[in-house]
Parts: structure tokens; sequence; C-alpha cells
């Protein structure tokens, strides 16, 4: 600011470095990120080294699928458990069930 000193004077070489000091800010910005992504990395692998691989609650075991023969009544409502995971709205009106036993 040499408008409001009057200590320093202007000098025509003062901005030379500008463009010097840009591409160094950029070489160290990408320097650090370079480091940053290998302490993540090696920060990561060290926890899934560590921690043992819980289950997922999405698994699938073929084994689980059985075949509903409707002859006990619990089939029914697995059915219709089955139906609101795949429609999440579906309205099941149970007055309009025939009953088993009939």
């Amino acid at each position: 600011n040499y408008n409001t000193s009057s200590l320093r004077k202007y000098n025509e070489h003062d901005y030379e470095n500008v463009p010097k000091i840009i591409f160094q800010w950029f070489v160290y910005n990408i320097l650090f990120n370079i480091i940053n992504f290998i302490i993540v990395f090696i920060i990561s692998g060290f926890a899934v080294m560590c921690c043992p691989k819980v289950e997922s609650y999405y698994t699938f075991n073929i084994n689980s699928l059985k075949e509903y023969d409707f002859n006990n009544p619990i089939d029914v409502v697995y059915i219709f458990m089955w139906m609101e995971e795949l429609i999440p709205n579906y309205v099941i009106d149970v007055s309009k069930v025939p009953r088993v036993d009939e």
C-alpha cells in the first residue's frame, strides 16, 4: 500500500515474482493433497485390517427361500410382508380375505 505510507516508495520490480509465487502455491497445494491422500489411504487400510468384517443386513442367503403351499396361515402373512417390501405403499384389506377354515 504505497498511498498510505510515505516510508516506502514504489519499486517497479516489486511484482516480478508474483507468477513464481502463484506457481509455487499450486505446486505446494498439489503436493499437500498427494500427502493427504497417502495419509488417508494408510489410515483407511489400517482400519480395514483391524476391524473384522461385519455381516451386512442386506445379504441374501439362497437357503432362506421356501416354497409356500399356503396350508399354514403364517405363509399368507409372509407373502404380505414380502409384498410390503416390494411395494411399500401396498394396502392390504384383511376384511375381504376369506377365512382359511371356511
